[in-house]
């Protein structure tokens, strides 16, 4: 399953330059188009055209926005459920978005039966094509859900250096987050240079073994029930410089500089892990669109 998953991320980036070209041509359809019309030329095939890019990008982007987590929510819902009732609330989206997938893929596919008979007015496509971007664009949802439904349940990974040149792939549960912590689902994480001196052992602050990555970033899956800032669903990225919070540089507001300053994935563990619990006043959140 592992495999399958990584193939699949591999088809949604390719995916992910389709739709980014499809979108390109269809602002260039527009721009055409109402240039045209400022001239009083028509060009009928334009409108069309461009409306069936954009259910295209609909289609076959809905798998991306699920793996990113960018599900529909409810700020008066969201803002309130905490812990294990915000996990419930999780399931529940994912398991209506796999519903709503399959009853598309089905609809989908008998639609593209009838488009054989169909054909577009202005540009004679056959109107199984557009169904069949659906039927297409509904599988890879479906797929994407499940992918990632077992990424969350079947256990996590993480990057681990031994020792001086030597480093491992170690499988562990996922951990679960302390009332004042957040879990993060990463999704992606900076190779530094100090991560290759940690690797080469010429960082005299690291210790071993240990999890580098002080370039983190991720999606939340889970908070704590005191956490109040961050919220699940909340792309965010973690403050690698970790705090004793009682010394005089950190009482002065001076906390970079930290009398007894960790930093992550250096001298404590870092972000090269598939799940992380991080304390929430580390935690930052940021634009949706990232990563």
């Amino acid at each position: 399953m592992e495999k399958f998953a990584q193939g699949f991320k591999k088809v949604q980036k390719v995916f992910s330059v389709l739709i980014g070209a499809a979108l390109f041509l269809m602002i260039a359809i527009v721009f055409l188009q109402t240039v045209c019309r400022a001239f009083k030329i028509s060009l009928t095939w334009s409108e069309e055209l461009s409306r069936y890019l954009f259910v295209a990008l609909i289609a076959l982007g809905i798998n991306l926005a699920s793996t990113k987590h960018l599900f529909v929510r409810i700020e008066i819902i969201d803002g309130y459920l905490k812990g294990g009732a915000m996990f419930v609330m999780d399931v529940v989206r994912k398991l209506a978005a796999m519903y709503v997938s399959f009853v598309f893929v089905y609809s989908g596919y008998e639609l593209i039966k009838i488009g054989g008979y169909q054909v577009s007015p202005a540009m004679s496509i056959p109107m199984s094509a557009l169904y069949g971007i659906i039927f297409l664009g509904f599988i890879l949802n479906a797929v994407a859900l499940v992918v990632d439904a077992w990424e969350t349940f079947s256990g996590a990974a993480e990057v681990v250096v031994v020792e001086p040149h030597k480093y491992e792939v170690r499988e562990v549960p996922i951990p679960e987050p302390k009332d004042d912590q957040v879990q993060i689902k990463m999704m992606a994480a900076g190779v530094c240079g100090s991560d290759i001196h940690i690797f080469k052992g010429e960082n005299p602050n690291s210790r071993y073994p240990l999890i580098p990555g002080h370039e983190n970033v991720g999606i939340v899956t889970k908070v704590g029930k005191d956490c109040t800032r961050i919220q699940a669903g909340d792309h965010v990225v973690i403050d690698y410089v970790m705090r004793c919070g009682e010394c005089y540089q950190c009482t002065h507001n001076r906390g970079n500089v930290c009398e007894h300053v960790l930093v992550r994935g250096s001298g404590a563990d870092g972000g090269w892990r598939q799940f992380w619990c991080v304390e929430e006043s580390y935690v930052y959140k940021i634009d949706d669109s990232i990563p």
